[in-house]
């Protein structure tokens, strides 16, 4: 055991990546139990032999077609046009669209990532603080880590034979929570810093939006009631959302034929709108 620590301690600080240290230690131990190396291969082969498995390589394919269908934008939107009005609302739509974009795709990265890329530039024309606009993204994008779908639940379901279902009942909780935290913390700090103030838009635009954006918010219910009604698996629920991400994505993209700008990049940047 000394052995199995020293060899460990010392390839951590040789600066060795963390999966091989595991792996290498693993493989030293099990070959000086004597055991031959074939079943330590059919070990690893048993473990990935899991269906469950494949649900994480089909919830990122959904966030790969969110992110690049416009799914961000039409989430960006639903929100821009409710929070008008209040205090710093790229802040307050940044927090409910990365709240809604994590619970459609599971992946915190994709998450910060495909709203960064709308709401950053956005927040930083209307004159909002830099730190404070990467830190509202930033922070937002890790509610994908605990509000279902998640894929690091599934993971950790997977590795401590968890009933995955039942982990993300346990997030939806926790995850809304951290929501309304962040939101609170934009609206107190938009009024201290006396961020600026959306225009508030009119309810027929507002229920405009809400329709165009209701495919994508049925992607979560669907996900949800599908795997609790025992309908479909965790698989199966990843691969029914894939395809209708899929689907949105083509329906959208030929609604936008011609039009490479984003939509929500006119509706949320009104400061300088030659440079939008």
């Amino acid at each position: 055991m000394t052995g199995f620590l020293a060899l460990f301690v010392g390839l951590l600080a040789a600066g060795m990546p963390v999966f091989l240290v595991l792996g290498l230690c693993a493989s030293t131990m099990f070959m000086i139990s004597g055991q031959p190396l074939v079943g330590f291969a059919q070990l690893i082969i048993n473990e990935l032999n899991s269906p469950t498995l494949m649900a994480l390589p089909l919830f990122v394919m959904a966030a790969a077609f969110m992110r690049f269908g416009g799914v961000a934008n039409v989430l960006v939107d639903l929100a821009a046009a409710w929070l008008g009005g209040l205090p710093g609302s790229l802040g307050l739509v940044a927090v409910v669209a990365c709240t809604l974009f994590a619970a459609i795709c599971g992946s915190s990265v994709a998450t910060a990532l495909a709203m960064g890329t709308i709401l950053i530039p956005a927040m930083l024309e209307r004159g909002y603080p830099r730190s404070f606009a990467l830190g509202v993204v930033g922070a937002s994008g890790t509610i994908g880590i605990v509000i279902p779908p998640s894929l690091p639940l599934i993971l950790y379901g997977i590795v401590a034979e968890q009933s995955i279902p039942r982990l993300f009942l346990a997030g939806i909780l926790p995850g809304l929570l951290q929501a309304v935290a962040f939101f609170v913390w934009v609206l107190y700090v938009a009024r201290r810093g006396k961020f600026p103030v959306e225009p508030a838009r009119p309810l027929s635009e507002r229920m405009r939006v809400m329709l165009s954006a209701l495919p994508a918010l049925l992607v979560p219910l669907v996900v949800m009631v599908g795997i609790y009604g025992g309908f479909v698996t965790v698989t199966e629920a990843a691969a029914l959302s894939a395809w209708w991400r899929s689907a949105f994505r083509s329906s959208s993209t030929a609604a936008s034929t011609g039009n490479r700008r984003y939509p929500s990049w006119r509706l949320v940047c009104a400061a300088r709108p030659a440079s939008c």
